[in-house]
């Protein structure tokens, strides 16, 4: 199932025209002509899933053994694949349906994960599209134990959110 999202057209931009010709060159000067439009952040209306289920419990739990194994010291991320589906719990509910996880190459730190270039991305998604599976959201190890995203994480969620349109 594929969800509708309310985003932004890819062709406004949201920059300064800095060479308007209207006045003098911004910072000396601006107008309504020069300015970005206006952006209004409206909260939306509908949550993407009211609940993800982990098919997989023993992947979830080697993913996280392999973190602890190396102290904690080196945080790690991974892609989950899976499927969305009705949730008979919420009206209009959805579920997302997590049945495995894949690690792509990444360089793990101590407070962060970056992911790397991956040639076999594009198989990996070919495969998971051939068993019914798609790529539906991403897991990471943090230190940080609040359950409030760092600004590294809300960056890098923003991010992935950015390269994975839905």
């Amino acid at each position: 199932m594929k969800i509708k999202t309310n985003l932004v057209p890819d062709n406004i931009s949201y920059k300064m025209k800095l060479k308007c010709g209207y006045h003098a060159p911004y910072p000396q000067a601006m107008c309504s002509k020069c300015m970005p439009p206006a952006a209004v952040v409206k909260r939306q209306e509908f949550r993407h899933v009211d609940y993800a289920e982990f098919m997989n419990t023993q992947e979830v739990a080697n993913f996280i053994k392999s973190w602890i194994d190396s102290g904690c010291s080196i945080q790690r991320g991974g892609l989950l694949y899976g499927y969305y589906a009705e949730d008979p719990n919420y009206k209009g509910g959805v579920r997302a349906i997590v049945e495995a996880i894949y690690e792509p190459p990444q360089k793990g730190e101590v407070n962060s994960f970056e992911f790397e270039e991956d040639p076999d991305q594009s198989l990996v998604d070919m495969l998971a599209e051939s068993i019914g599976l798609e790529r539906i959201g991403w897991i990471f190890t943090s230190l940080d134990n609040s359950g409030a995203l760092t600004s590294y994480e809300t960056r890098m969620a923003a991010r992935l959110q950015e390269q994975h349109k839905v």
